[in-house]
């Protein structure tokens, strides 16, 4: 049938020729691994360095914590203005609302 005539037929490509690509070969580069330095010791020179980036952040979360005893009644907006009454509107005069 038709396929014998297929196999006997001169291939346009030769079987014979060299590679061109080398194979992969099982190498590994030089990677030599190293945890990683906690963020709070990264860029810290010494102990003393430390202590002063210690005593610098518990200075700087004071002020949260004060308001964070603030009741609930004094987180309050204090201009109460409604955005649905002052959005798009010209700002001084009578046409602050339409």
């Amino acid at each position: 049938s038709h396929y014998v005539a297929k196999m006997h037929e001169t291939r346009s490509r030769s079987l014979n020729r060299p590679e061109v690509k080398r194979k992969r070969e099982d190498s590994e580069g030089n990677v030599r691994s190293s945890s990683k330095v906690p963020r709070d010791q990264s860029g810290v020179r010494d102990v003393t360095m430390a202590k002063k980036a210690r005593k610098i952040n518990k200075v700087s979360q004071r002020k949260m914590n004060l308001g964070a005893k603030t009741g609930e009644s004094d987180r309050r907006i204090f201009v109460k203005k409604p955005k649905h009454l002052f959005s798009g509107k010209r700002s001084t005069g009578k046409t602050d609302r339409r």
